[in-house]
């Protein structure tokens, strides 16, 4: 278990809305949402059901949609529940590298197969 009881669960989003929390990010257009969670805790305790709210610094926050799959913390006893902020699915920072990354390769390839393919290429 877990560091203060806390262990790792999966988490699917079964429902979302717009929260009307205060939110604060990079722009002004940042929202908060209020998710309807199914929980399987890691540990084996009963699945479960809780809502979680978008963290109030939700600048490297990432939306979820409606079947996203995420790792959180819970308390199974309790039915506590929160955020896991080392999850990259969440992370709006991860997504951006994930995204500059394949942008980085992919036109390798492409490259790759039309130097193969040209009938004159040297190797």
């Amino acid at each position: 278990m877990g560091r203060g009881g806390w262990e790792p669960a999966k988490a699917r989003v079964v429902a979302r809305k717009d929260s009307s929390k205060f939110a604060m990010g990079a722009t002004a257009t940042q929202k908060r949402y209020e998710y309807v969670m199914d929980l399987t805790p890691s540990g084996g305790a009963r699945p479960f059901s809780a809502t979680m709210i978008t963290p109030m610094f939700c600048g490297r926050w990432l939306p979820l949609d409606v079947g996203d799959q995420v790792t959180v913390l819970c308390k199974p006893d309790s039915e506590q529940v929160k955020w896991d902020r080392n999850e990259p699915s969440t992370s709006r920072y991860a997504a951006q590298k994930a995204y500059e990354r394949r942008a980085k390769h992919e036109g390798d390839e492409e490259f790759e197969k039309a130097l193969r393919d040209r009938p004159d290429a040297r190797r």
